[in-house]
């Protein structure tokens, strides 16, 4: 079985998330996975430096910040970013339930 927990910011999802670690269930979080995958993963980096230029990435690491200053600027922008990461984040959940280790995108 899986469960999804879904919310607002501060709604306690990672409360709930954590709760459910400490029973032993294996919990994968995506938000934490994104911002790992933007950081590993090759494919992934490669199809956001296309759309959103090399200054997402600063001395190799990811620039949250100007992501930030271009995602929330337009909406279009937000639909891309969502379009590129989520696929990938999806693989790795797929990868990791898998058994496979993750970075599958």
């Amino acid at each position: 079985m899986i469960v999804a927990i879904t919310g607002g910011i501060g709604s306690g999802k990672s409360v709930v998330s954590q709760v459910l670690r400490l029973l032993g269930y294996p919990v994968y979080d995506c938000d934490a996975n994104a911002k790992r995958l933007m950081n590993e993963s090759v494919a992934l980096r490669e199809s956001l430096v296309k759309r959103f230029g090399t200054d997402l990435y600063r001395q190799g690491a990811f620039n949250a910040q100007y992501l930030c200053s271009i995602e929330f600027a337009a909406q279009s922008a937000l639909e891309n970013l969502n379009g590129i990461v989520h696929p990938a984040v999806k693989a790795d959940r797929k990868a990791r339930r898998r058994g496979k280790g993750g970075l599958a995108y």
